[in-house]
């Protein structure tokens, strides 16, 4: 899970639209995990950013990260 002890000053406000039924089962699984949704949200962002930082090593012999500078 995204960690919980970030301080809140490293953290931005970045506002979005999400489908309907898509947020609400993000706040039923904030609830049931006794979590604020945007930990759920940064969790999902961070292992999709994982994903495709994974596929972009693999696709190209291990090229430099899509990420570092």
């Amino acid at each position: 899970m995204a960690d919980k002890n970030v301080p809140a000053e490293t953290k931005e406000r970045f506002t979005t639209t999400l489908d309907g039924d898509l947020l609400q089962k993000i706040k039923i699984l904030a609830i049931y995990e006794k979590c604020p949704a945007n930990i759920l949200i940064e969790e999902a962002i961070t292992d999709l950013l994982k994903k495709y930082e994974d596929k972009k090593v693999n696709d190209k012999a291990k090229q430099k990260s899509l990420f570092d500078e």
